[in-house]
């Protein structure tokens, strides 16, 4: 089988391509509790792209293929009834431990972490199920534990800002979107976006404190962690919480990223606290993966969430594909698709 291995590349700066070398390896088979998967699609998130440069939460295998989350057939199966169960059914799979991921023709993994697809969802669509859906109704139901009518977001034109934004509607959340761009503003408009603000309008702080104190929202979902960060929490109501899943402010210098008002969190009664997708569902088990996810395919096999792609590539022309992603995110998902085999 053909995978893209992630190779050490000490360079900083250095681009994802760089990180990345397509080579042949033997298919493996199944073990005990084990499925084999036939890839059909990949996709490539921010997690990904930390996880090439050892920015992380795991540390990266080196000599391993890389890729976190994509879609596929189960091909083959070891002994256990979750495995046989599944056999010649398509299902989303993430790469939980080591061994290799899932920018490979075939992919390794237990059965038990492969969640079933509803037919009607195609295999790009499906290979972008895990992470971002989950993560984002993961965050909304968060916020509503916190006991917050609604939710402000930052980086809201993401692919899981737009889901935050179509899921609130189904939990009658109001969510009031962050961007940096105009243009980014006007598509948050299109696919129904109520209350959509720009960092750069003069008039910024003031509709922001003022909106959020009439919808009585006091839970930030934060993408971003960084000076914009702090100057949202400040314009928030006292005892506001920042749920922080991802940094992307963060600079290649900077291990720890982050940017926080400390007289806000003294005086206010601000709080900040992290959600990572990969502790959540260890939280809610295989049932409650499900669960969560009953509600999310149907609205992806009804067409009503759906993740936006910029790019199909294949293995060999991947890499660029992820370089180009890298610098255009909001873009929409690049994709790697496998020949039918």
């Amino acid at each position: 089988m053909k995978v893209l291995n992630l190779v050490k590349n000490d360079d900083p700066e250095a681009p994802s391509s760089a990180r990345l070398e397509l080579v042949e390896k033997d298919i493996p088979e199944p073990g005990p509790g084990q499925v084999l998967i036939r890839m059909e699609a990949a996709s490539c998130n921010p997690s990904d792209l930390y996880y090439m440069r050892g920015e992380y939460g795991v540390p990266p295998d080196y000599g391993f293929a890389a890729g976190l989350e994509g879609a596929g057939i189960v091909v083959k199966a070891g002994r256990g009834l979750i495995g046989w169960r599944l056999r010649g059914k398509r299902v989303a799979c993430v790469r939980t431990r080591g061994g290799d991921g899932v920018w490979a023709e075939y992919f390794l993994t237990d059965a038990k972490s492969c969640l079933p697809i509803n037919k009607a969802i195609p295999a790009e669509q499906a290979a972008t199920f895990l992470v971002n859906p989950i993560t984002a109704l993961g965050l909304l139901e968060r916020a509503r534990a916190l006991g917050s009518s609604g939710v402000i977001q930052n980086a809201a034109a993401s692919q899981v800002g737009r889901m935050v934004i179509r899921l609130a509607k189904t939990m009658t959340m109001p969510v009031i979107s962050v961007v940096r761009r105009e243009e980014q503003k006007e598509l948050l408009l299109g696919i129904g976006a109520a209350h959509v603000l720009v960092t750069s309008a003069p008039s910024y702080e003031e509709e922001l404190r003022n909106l959020a104190k009439e919808l009585k929202i006091q839970v930030l979902l934060d993408a971003v962690a960084g000076t914009e960060t702090a100057r949202t929490l400040m314009c928030m109501p006292n005892r506001s919480t920042a749920i922080v899943y991802g940094v992307l402010s963060r600079q290649a210098d900077d291990p720890y990223g982050g940017s926080y008002p400390a007289g806000n969190m003294i005086f206010a009664g601000a709080r900040v606290e992290g959600y990572w997708l990969v502790t959540d569902m260890a939280r809610l088990g295989a049932l409650g993966i499900l669960k969560r996810s009953r509600k999310l395919q149907k609205m992806f096999a009804a067409g009503e969430l759906k993740t936006a792609i910029q790019s199909r590539s294949s293995l060999e022309d991947y890499p660029a594909a992820i370089d180009h992603y890298a610098q255009n995110m909001s873009a929409g998902k690049a994709i790697l698709v496998f020949d039918d085999g």
